[in-house]
């Protein structure tokens, strides 16, 4: 028969069990502290790392920053020393051209006006001082007869004329030409001056040659110029021009003259103005080294419509161009215009 516990007996089981509880939820609180300090610990440790990794992200980015601050105000003074310095050879270059342009248009004016003074003693005082700039003299046998028309002159004639015979169109008579960009040399002064250099170079090669006019104090319209070619006895007229355009980069030499389908020549005169005007082109650039701009055909041209005999223009340059308007205003370059026009002579005669 199983005894009976006595209450002290149940008591202390009581407390012995209440004491166990207590000390099971004591040892369960610890490790819960332990593992929470653990815990904590973690994740302090996991923000101190995410927020020091944030502010070295911070710390680069501003860097970058920086450095790319520093290359833009680094490529901007580059770009203001180069501005500079481009400014100054502008300047430079602009003072030379300047310089050179001042220097050329006073010595063509002397040029011009100790021409003038020679064509007033005679058409042979100003061949012999141009050949005495050109070449020596030779012993040579007349032979072909040529025209020299020294385009344009000082004075304007607005007055109109016909564009071709029994034409109802009407042009301007004769105009002053264009002018220098650079050197200030007006057209009808440079066209004479090569002019006479061609006459003297011509002559000297035994050509029999007739000027249009050998000074600047002419009235003569383009039909004038025509008629005194068509009356002289003349085999050609060549009649000396420079040309312009609004864009000052153009530069290169070209003949005008008829084209097939004109209406006021003959075919035969037509061919013998194109080959003309070929040959003449073809060698002015050879010995200029000028850009060849060709043989160009114009029907509205008063001087060629007018003229009975192979007739053609030639645009030496442009003087819109500062560079070729310096080079055709030098005195050694209008030598060689001469020769490359009188070589194209030649090449016509020579294939007739």
């Amino acid at each position: 028969m199983k005894k009976k516990k006595t209450r002290r007996q149940i008591l202390r089981e009581r407390q012995m069990t209440a004491m166990l509880i207590l000390g099971i939820l004591l040892i369960v609180t610890v490790i819960g502290v332990v593992i929470g300090t653990k815990i904590g610990a973690g994740r302090r440790s996991e923000i101190a790392a995410k927020e020091q990794e944030a502010i070295e992200a911070q710390a680069e980015e501003e860097a970058a920053r920086r450095r790319e601050e520093e290359a833009r105000q680094s490529a901007a003074e580059e770009a203001s020393r180069a501005e500079a310095e481009d400014q100054a050879r502008q300047q430079d270059h602009t003072e030379t051209q300047q310089l050179l342009a001042e220097q050329t248009k006073a010595a063509n004016k002397e040029k011009a006006e100790q021409l003038k003074l020679l064509a007033a003693a005679g058409i042979a005082d100003v061949s012999a001082y141009a050949v005495s700039q050109i070449a020596p003299p030779q012993e040579v046998t007349p032979s072909h007869v040529v025209c020299i028309d020294a385009g344009h002159e000082r004075v304007d004639l607005l007055e109109q004329e016909p564009n071709a015979p029994g034409s109802d169109v009407m042009k301007q008579k004769v105009s002053s030409g264009t002018y220098g960009n650079a050197s200030g040399l007006e057209e009808y002064e440079l066209n004479l001056m090569v002019a006479l250099k061609l006459q003297a170079v011509l002559e000297s090669r035994g050509y029999q040659v007739i000027m249009t006019r050998t000074d600047h104090e002419v009235q003569l319209s383009n039909i004038d110029r025509a008629e005194i070619a068509n009356m002289s006895g003349a085999e050609i007229m060549v009649r000396i021009h420079a040309n312009s355009v609004d864009d000052t980069a153009v530069t290169g030499a070209l003949t005008f003259g008829p084209g097939n389908d004109n209406a006021y020549l003959s075919a035969e005169l037509i061919a013998e103005s194109i080959r003309l005007g070929t040959d003449i082109i073809n060698a002015f650039c050879t010995a200029t080294g000028a850009n060849n701009r060709g043989y160009c055909a114009d029907n509205t041209l008063t001087g060629v419509n007018w003229t009975q005999i192979p007739c053609t223009y030639i645009e030496m340059g442009f003087m819109s161009n500062p560079d070729e308007d310096l080079l055709m205003a030098d005195d050694g370059y209008q030598n060689r215009m001469a020769e490359g026009i009188a070589n194209g002579i030649d090449a016509f005669f020579a294939g007739n």
